[in-house]
């Protein structure tokens, strides 16, 4: 249902009074989770419209195309690539968005073939079976895997989202010269407050956001001059009721930059 709502944008639009329902709805039925459902709602308004003009939006783990075609649609001289590992998605974005560069291959700190998990339900498919195993029963297949360095060796991009269950740090550590090249905002999600199949922890991410320079901040704050999360703000934000499922890594230069299109964006005066 929801690769055929993306393809119109009525379809859109009821994707956004879903969301809109969920966020007045919630605080009735489990009012813990309120704040965590409001920060995602506010990540997915930001990711639209933080991307500069003419600039480009790199969609990591880009699923249906939910996210970069919101970006497309909210400033189309944004150029567009999503990288996609399950080769029937990627399929299938290559032929309902003819603007965006898609790259079947799943992404790394190493080059090869790897075992790719693709579950039944939906966005949790994984290189991690354990992360898969999560959402039900999956299927086993063999994906290209690359480093983002190789797939990008002189491209820039203004805004990243990362969304791959769990191998974010892999990624950022394979794709360390682009990310210090680019200096963008990284959208990125951080669910698990545990050791993953990966063999890393929360507090791994964190760690190498902070060592390369970058503040991590909640959605709810990116139009705020608030200070970055510590660490422990960081790891108390994954315990139960969570403060947010998203986070926002950015430059210390593009702070203000980020805080002033995120206030046109919220509506806050």
């Amino acid at each position: 249902m929801k690769r055929h709502l993306l393809k119109s944008q009525a379809g859109t639009l009821l994707l956004k009074l879903r969301s809109v329902h969920r966020l007045r709805t919630i605080p009735h039925a489990n009012p813990e989770i309120s704040g965590q459902v409001a920060n995602d709602i506010i990540a997915d308004k930001l990711i639209t419209g933080l991307c500069r003009d003419h600039g480009a939006f790199l969609d990591i783990g880009a699923h249906l195309g939910s996210v970069f075609s919101q970006v497309h649609r909210a400033n189309r001289t944004v150029k567009i690539v999503a990288i996609e590992a399950d080769p029937q998605k990627a399929a299938f974005l290559r032929g309902n968005h003819g603007y965006c560069t898609v790259i079947n291959v799943a992404v790394g700190e190493s080059e090869g073939h790897v075992d790719f998990f693709v579950s039944g339900q939906g966005g949790y498919s994984s290189l991690s079976a354990e992360e898969t195993k999560q959402a039900g029963d999956s299927t086993c297949i063999q994906v290209e895997m690359s480093r983002l360095d190789t797939l990008f060796p002189d491209q820039s991009f203004d805004v990243i989202k990362m969304d791959i269950q769990g191998a974010e740090l892999a990624a950022l550590r394979g794709g360390a010269s682009l990310i210090a090249r680019s200096a963008p905002i990284i959208f990125f999600e951080s669910v698990w407050d545990r050791v993953s199949e990966f063999g890393t922890a929360p507090r791994d991410v964190f760690a190498w956001f902070t060592g390369h320079g970058f503040d991590v901040v909640p959605p709810d704050r990116v139009g705020h001059d608030s200070q970055p999360m510590p660490l422990e703000a960081f790891l108390d934000s994954h315990q139960y009721p969570r403060r947010t499922l998203n986070y926002v890594a950015i430059p210390p230069h593009r702070r203000q930059e980020a805080r002033a299109r995120a206030r046109q964006i919220l509506q806050i005066s």
